[in-house]
Order: C-alpha cells, then structure tokens, then sequence
C-alpha cells in the first residue's frame, strides 16, 4: 500500500527553487537515470511532483527543446489578440 503524501496547498516557491529543481531533472535524464526523475527530484526536495513537472516543461519550451508556447515577452498578449 502506498503511504499518503501530505499536500500543501497554495505554496509559492521562489525562482531559485524552480530552477534547483529543473537543473536536477535535467542532470538526471542526461546520467540516463530520467525515467521518472521528476517525482524522485520532487520528492527530495519536498516539492509538489506536478509543480515541478510542470517547471521543466515549460523550461524545455521556453529553451526551444520542444514546441509550444513561450513566456516570452509578449507571447500570451499577441495569442490573446
């Protein structure tokens, strides 16, 4: 049976937290250990694994790894348009 793991709800983390989390993800899928290194990671860090899941994602976008949409200046208003 697996244990519960507590939920915080509404916590804010900073940008050095976010980017801990993803320079580890990304260490871990380059050493070939990346089947599931996100929740590992989130799970050492006491973060929340969809926070952080979430975090790479948008940081592989943002860094042109994969395809979508940017937080780049500007992109959400020309989208909105």
């Amino acid at each position: 049976m697996k244990s519960k793991v507590k939920l915080s709800r509404g916590r804010r983390y900073t940008e050095a937290e976010r980017l801990q989390a993803i320079r580890l993800v990304r260490a871990a899928v380059l050493e070939g250990r990346g089947l599931g290194a996100v929740v590992r990671i989130a799970e050492q860090l006491g973060y929340g694994s969809e926070s952080v899941r979430g975090w790479v994602r948008q940081a592989d976008i943002d860094d042109g790894v994969t395809a979508g949409l940017s937080t780049g200046c500007g992109t959400v208003e020309r989208v909105r348009s």
